[in-house]
């Protein structure tokens, strides 16, 4: 656990978010880019950066990207996110995307996190990954 993105007071924690940021960059577990959002000022259009976690061959074979979900507690994804990957740093962020999307990886992921231990009974509970599923199982490359 990296004891600087905590800081500690009396009664509990708070995640340092810009340090948190860093270490999720730096992991290649975030990914960002531009785009043009509403102002939550004036509703007006304007440029922004937008964080993304990466999900690249999680749920199918290629580029993927969860988006941030923003509104009554911003930071609760970025806690969320951290937290999981703090627990596991390999497969932390998978399983984290599985219950954001309320869905298993695809065949491969899943039994790679099976044989690295970071399977759960929560996650095998999650519907199975409909992109396997219409292929009609374990097929493919492997991850």
């Amino acid at each position: 656990m990296s004891e600087s993105a905590w800081v500690e007071f009396e009664g509990g924690r708070l995640l340092n978010q810009g340090h948190a940021l860093g270490e999720l960059l730096q992991a290649d577990a975030l990914v960002f880019d531009r785009r043009t959002v509403p102002s939550p000022n004036d509703g007006v259009p304007r440029d922004a950066v937008v964080l993304f976690v990466r999900a690249n061959d999680v749920f199918a074979w290629g580029p993927d990207a969860e988006a941030f979900r923003t509104g009554d507690k911003p930071g609760e994804d970025l806690y969320e996110i951290y937290r999981s990957w703090e627990q596991d740093p390999k497969w932390g962020v998978v399983a984290w995307l599985c219950f954001r999307r309320n869905e298993q990886p695809q065949d491969p992921v899943r039994n790679q996190m099976r044989m690295a231990g970071a399977w759960t009974p929560e996650l095998e509970a999650l519907p199975r990954n409909s992109y396997w599923a219409k292929l009609g199982g374990d097929r493919g490359r492997s991850a």
